[in-house]
């Protein structure tokens, strides 16, 4: 994964920690990791589509590059309450994240839940479209 798409993965996972109904310490890179932590409710940050897809080159200046990152947020609750509170919470994070990428673009949801049984989880997997610029001679740094 390049460096560019790594820094918007971190900035989501920062954003995330700030959500006010998941506790620091419950946001992961891996839903799985989330469902066998028992630490619910929980944010999973994870690429989409990787590696990041090439948009050209901006109109403005011919020496930045545009790309666009796909990433899906999951949001996991108990409940399925407790699941769209994070999800809006999530959506509210990365909407107004000004340092995440160039533009961010909601994409869609895909609503979920683990087998029925004594742990039932519910999860809404938030999918967010990310378009950042790189200098055509540093493809990895963003600017």
């Amino acid at each position: 994964m390049a460096d560019a798409a790594r820094q918007i993965l971190d900035d989501l996972i920062t954003a995330m920690q700030t959500v006010p109904s998941v506790p620091l310490t419950s946001v992961y890179e891996d839903p799985s990791h989330a469902i066998a932590s028992d630490t619910i409710p929980a944010v999973a940050v994870e690429p989409l589509k990787n590696p990041a897809e090439s948009l050209g080159e901006s109109q403005d200046e011919d020496w930045i590059d545009r790309h666009q990152f796909v990433v899906a947020l999951t949001a996991l609750g108990r409940t399925p309450d407790e699941r769209d509170t994070v999800g809006l919470e999530v959506k509210q994070a990365v909407i107004a994240s000004k340092h995440i990428g160039r533009r961010r673009r909601y994409v869609d949801t895909e609503y979920l839940r683990t087998p029925d049984g004594e742990r039932r989880v519910y999860g809404a997997r938030i999918a967010f479209e990310i378009e950042y610029l790189t200098q055509n001679t540093a493809p990895d740094q963003m600017v």
